[in-house]
């Protein structure tokens, strides 16, 4: 969506003071290096060379980048400095400030984009995949110790198996919670609203569901406890 002309007005602002901050930063950090690397100042200057590795490779090329392109050049910039302690660093110089002026024009430049909020549904969506990945590979690896107790002819280890996998079977069929106040949720008891059918408890079910549900794994000691 096209910028109005107040926003459009206000990211040159914005991108101004960004400029402006990241290079103020820079100066600072370039003339440390020109100290010389002795005595009492020796552990400032390594800093500030390390930092102008780290930050600047390109020195201020990314500044004068497309504004998205620039927004996404500093988030790259923050997140180094974040990850690697780089801040404690900065302020050993006395370059904080220029630090936190970097952040508050950031956030700004971001909004104004509306590319703020688009990377934290990303980052958010990315851990929920993380989360739902390392969930499902928990309960196929349970599954498959389950399976590997599991002897047909001993009816003490299908209706263990069965109590193993009743917890999960419910929890794969049970409808969806709807909220009293979503007008948008779907109604699990209308007709175009379709449940999967409750799996047969019958003995033998469990042992089919067990190899359905992992398949071309291998087998596995006994089942002792949830861990891979």
């Amino acid at each position: 969506m096209p910028l109005s002309p107040e926003d459009a007005d206000a990211l040159r602002v914005v991108d101004a003071e960004l400029d402006g901050c990241f290079s103020g930063l820079y100066s600072v950090l370039q003339g440390w290096t020109k100290v010389p690397a002795t005595g009492a100042h020796a552990e400032k200057v390594t800093a500030a060379r390390e930092v102008l590795m780290v930050i600047y490779p390109d020195g201020l090329k990314f500044t004068q980048l497309p504004f998205k392109e620039q927004w996404a050049e500093s988030q790259t910039r923050l997140d180094l400095i974040d990850e690697h302690g780089i801040e404690k660093k900065l302020d050993l110089l006395g370059a904080k400030p220029f630090v936190d002026g970097i952040r508050v024009a950031h956030k700004n430049y971001g909004d104004l984009q509306g590319l703020t909020k688009a990377a934290a549904a990303e980052t958010a969506m990315l851990e929920l995949r993380t989360a739902l990945d390392a969930f499902l590979g928990s309960v196929r690896a349970y599954v498959v110790k389950v399976a590997a107790i599991v002897d047909e002819d001993d009816k003490a280890s299908v209706d263990l198996a069965d109590t193993l996998l009743q917890p999960l079977r419910e929890w794969v069929t049970r409808p969806p919670r709807i909220a009293a106040d979503d007008p948008t949720a779907v109604d699990p008891m209308a007709p175009e609203a379709a449940v999967a059918p409750v799996m047969p408890a019958a003995p033998a079910a469990p042992v089919a569901s067990l190899e359905s549900t992992a398949p071309g794994m291998p087998g596995s000691s006994p089942f002792i406890d949830g861990r891979d």
